[in-house]
């Protein structure tokens, strides 16, 4: 395993596309497979903070989501 500086895969969220659209069902899931892997021993118990980056995104409305990742997917060059 490695941090490498550049990105490997560019993923975009266009409105009115299938990934955009079931982009909550694909939090939700998220959010169980992780908190199951928590559960059955998978990490530590600290690491439950593993289903808070999903669960986050979940909280805010899809609009916002995608505004927010329009900013992060800008890279400073």
């Amino acid at each position: 395993m490695a941090n490498l500086a550049e990105p490997l895969v560019a993923r975009r969220l266009v409105a009115g596309r299938v990934t955009a659209e079931r982009d909550s069902d694909r939090l939700r899931a998220e959010v169980r497979t992780r908190w199951r892997a928590v559960g059955h021993g998978g990490y530590p118990l600290w690491c439950a903070i593993v289903v808070a980056r999903p669960l986050c995104a979940l909280a805010l409305p899809p609009a916002l989501r995608r505004l927010r990742r329009t900013f992060r997917s800008v890279s400073p060059e």
